[in-house]
């Protein structure tokens, strides 16, 4: 007859460690998503001469009147005369440089489709204020700025 002798070993780790592990390492995780997320990143735009970020460590912002880029859009924003009549509603992407002194400069519609609120859109961009820029390594830099203007009677 063969004697299986039977020990008693505690395990390494109760399910409350198991746990606080696992917290711990998702939380590693999510900060290592989030550092890499936030590097800066050039554009695709960018050439040898100058380099347009789409991402900064400090991101421009807008510095008009009262520092409130949707109080600029409500104030001057122009909607188009049909289209208040008729009461179409529309939503515009615009994207533009902000440069590395805080003027705007290549402003377009990135998905055309009604020309009165594209030319709009196009022109209440061209003619904001300027911007604080964003900044990388403390240093001023051009940065490419994405933005829905939106047209709405509400």
């Amino acid at each position: 007859m063969i004697n299986i002798k039977q020990t008693s070993r505690k395990p390494r780790f109760n399910t409350d460690d198991m746990y606080a592990l696992k917290l711990i390492l998702l939380f590693v995780f999510l900060c290592s998503l989030s550092a890499q997320a936030q590097q800066p990143q050039a554009d695709p735009d960018t050439t040898p001469e100058r380099t347009v970020y789409t991402v900064t460590e400090v991101q421009p912002r807008f510095r008009g009147e009262s520092g409130n880029l949707q109080e600029y859009i409500r104030k001057n924003l122009r909607y188009p005369k049909e289209a208040l009549k008729e009461e179409i509603q529309r939503r515009v992407f615009v994207t533009f440089i902000i440069t590395e002194r805080g003027k705007i400069e290549d402003v377009h519609v990135l998905r055309p489709e009604v020309p009165e609120f594209d030319e709009e859109a196009v022109r209440l961009v061209s003619n904001m204020p300027g911007w604080i820029p964003g900044k990388v390594k403390g240093k001023s830099v051009a940065c490419r700025y994405n933005l829905a203007v939106h047209f709405s009677r509400n």
